[in-house]
Formats: structure tokens, sequence, C-alpha cells
């Protein structure tokens, strides 16, 4: 009869780490939706730099970026700060679609 019966302690063991672990991954995936929310954010807000950039570049304003360059050169920075921008607009919504995935 003794070496029919299982030790029932083992297998409550063996739950309660699952639920350990399940409830560990449900806060970690929580912490990484804000944590795309704040990338978010802060991709937002550089947009908002990118943009007040271009706008100086583009009206010769000064930037300590543009002390030393020309105005061709100028442009060509402008040029390359709004392909920077396009792709920080993309990355905006991919942190959107992610933080809906998580």
């Amino acid at each position: 009869m003794c070496t029919h019966q299982t030790n029932p302690i083992k297998h409550i063991a063996n739950w309660v780490k699952g639920e350990v672990w399940s409830l560990e991954q449900l806060i970690a995936a929580k912490e990484k939706t804000d944590y795309m929310e704040t990338l978010r954010q802060k991709t937002i807000k550089d947009i908002a730099e990118t943009q007040d950039t271009i706008n100086k570049l583009n009206a010769g304003k000064f930037t300590f970026g543009s002390l030393l360059k020309s105005d061709a050169e100028k442009k060509q920075q402008a040029l390359a700060k709004a392909q920077l921008k396009v792709e920080l607009e993309k990355d905006v919504d991919y942190y959107a679609a992610l933080k809906k995935m998580l």
C-alpha cells in the first residue's frame, strides 16, 4: 500500500511555483507596457526637438551643430534631420503597436 501512495505536497509545491512564475511574468509584461509608453513619449519629445532644429536650420538661425558649416551643409543637415524625424514618427507607431500586443 505504501508503494502506491504519492506525496501530495510535491504536486502542490509545483503548482504554487507555476502560479508564482505566471504572476512574475504578468508583472514583467505590465512593466514592459509602461516602458513602451515611456519610450513613445520620449520619441514624441525627440520629434518636437528635431522639428525645432530643422526650423532653425532652414531659417538660418544659430545652432551649435551648424556653427562652422556653410549654407549647403546646413541644408544637407536639415535633410538628414528630416529623415530622422520620419523614422522617429514610425517608431511612435511601433511603440503603440508593441504596447497593444503586451
